[in-house]
Formats: C-alpha cells, structure tokens, sequence
C-alpha cells in the first residue's frame, strides 16, 4: 500500500502533493496529539524567535492543528479547486512558486504589521499557520489573471471570478481589521493579516506577468537545479565491464519477462509489491 501510495504521489499534480503532504502533517500532529509542535513549527510573532526559527517562515503554511479541523478541511477544499483552476492557465512550476513565496510574504506581512501596529498584538507569544495565506495568493493571482472567467459556486452560476475574490478578501481579510480598529473584539487577526498579504502578493504577480515579467522565474529555477543535482546522485553506477554490463541487462529482462507472463496468466494485481516496483522503475527507463 505504501508503495503505491509513493507512486501515486510521484504521478499526481503538484494540487494533490500539496494537499498530500498538508493531510500527511495534520495526521502526525492528531496522532501525537502535539500541540506543543506550533513552537518549532508555526511562525512566531517576535523577530529574534524568527531567526531561532527561521525555517518557521516556510513550515508555517503547511501546519494545521487538530483542533481547527474544519479550518483545514475548508482550506484543502478551496485550494483544491482554486489550484486545479490556477492549472487550466498557468503550469505547476508556478502554482508551487506562488504557494511557497506567497505564504512567505503573507507570513511576513504578518510578522510587519505586528510589530509596527502594536496594537494588533494584544497575544502573548502569538504565531501564525495555516494555508491560507498562500491559498488566497494562488485565488488572486488567476483572478487578476482571468478575472472575467465565469465559475459556478454552489447553486449559483457563471460569476465572474473577479467578484469571488474581491467577495473573499472583503469579508476574510478587510472587514474583520476594520472591525478590530473600530474597537471589536476580534480573534485570529493574525490570519486576516496574512489572507491580505497572500492576496496582495497574488494580485502583483499576475499584473506582472501581464506585462511579461514573472516575478518567480528564480524561484522556478532554483527548483530545477534542486530536481537536476537529485537526478545526478541517483544516476546508478554502470558496471566496470561490459560482460557485466550484459549480465545485468539480461538478469533484468529476465525478470521483467517473468512478471509480465504472471500478468498476462493472473492480471496485475496478482504481483508482489517487490514485482510491482521492478515493472514501474523498469517503465520509468
């Protein structure tokens, strides 16, 4: 099952890795129950906690905590359609690159507005986690991108995707700190902060994109090197002969003549999972 599971995660869309991993982390923390995993994992308000923990800035957005279930299951929900969206006009490369940098400038409009508006932070030791931010960076961005593109909500059609996100923004971000500077109580202002950033972030990017500059092709190639220097450490030595070279090579079709005639006489699930990760890394070549 879990070598399935592995492949099925290679095969899938960076929309299901990202969820993938999201569920994967939500699971470790409802398993060890461990609260206590927000100090090392979720971003802290205070700037020298920040450099202890500088790795905060990109965990942060991957962090959910069991008790705000229905906080997460709605984030993996709207970013699961917004990202599949997102994919229809731009490619995978980009939705990753906005995902992470939008939720490091939503964690850093976080991080600024707190410390420069002091009166916002009324939480001792506050922190920030969660996928929005980056979620409502992704929604801006093709909004801005595509904003007359017409979506089906619910029981009501064909609204423009520029009024979905505008909706959003208002009643997610805007609205509760006007709220809280007219004197309302309001929790979680830490969220409403990092909603606005990851929309402003999303919203710069498309109208740079338009005008033909994609402000994350650094971060796309930093990506590609990252994938090029992991594919030269997994290349596989090649034999010192070349009759060992020959053994090898027939040894390996040997094997996959013989899982193949299993299949054609049983069908595929009769295969061992050792059988089965022989015939798919023997695909991949």
């Amino acid at each position: 099952m879990f070598n399935d599971t592995q492949q099925g995660f290679k095969k899938s869309n960076v929309v299901h890795k990202i969820i993938y991993i999201n569920v994967v982390v939500f699971l470790f923390c409802y398993i060890l129950e461990a609260s206590n995993l927000v100090r090392w994992f979720a971003l802290p308000v205070n700037g020298l906690d920040l450099i202890q923990r500088i790795w905060t800035i990109f965990t942060y957005m991957f962090l959910h905590l069991p008790e705000n279930a229905n906080y997460f299951l709605l984030n993996l929900l709207g970013f699961y359609f917004i990202g599949n969206l997102f994919l229809r006009y731009m490619n995978q490369k980009q939705l990753l690159s906005i995902y992470i940098l939008g939720g490091v400038f939503s964690g850093l409009a976080f991080i600024l507005s707190f410390n420069f508006f002091p009166g916002l932070n009324t939480e001792e030791g506050a922190t920030l986690m969660g996928a929005s931010g980056s979620i409502f960076a992704i929604l801006f961005a093709i909004a801005t991108y595509i904003p007359n593109q017409t979506v089906q909500v619910l029981f009501i059609q064909n609204i423009k995707l520029k009024y979905i996100a505008i909706f959003l923004i208002l009643i997610l971000g805007c609205l509760p700190i006007l709220l809280y500077v007219l004197s309302f109580k309001i929790e979680n202002k830490g969220d409403y902060i990092a909603h606005l950033g990851g929309a402003f972030f999303g919203y710069f990017y498309a109208k740079q994109l338009k005008s033909g500059n994609d402000i994350t092709i650094w971060f796309t190639k930093l990506i590609d090197i990252s994938k090029a220097k992991k594919k030269l450490h997994s290349v596989h030595k090649r034999p010192d002969t070349d009759q060992e070279f020959r053994n090898q090579k027939a040894t390996q079709k040997k094997e996959i003549d013989i899982i193949l005639e299993k299949i054609a006489k049983s069908g595929y699930d009769s295969l061992t999972k050792k059988e089965k990760g022989i015939l798919f890394n023997a695909s991949k070549k």
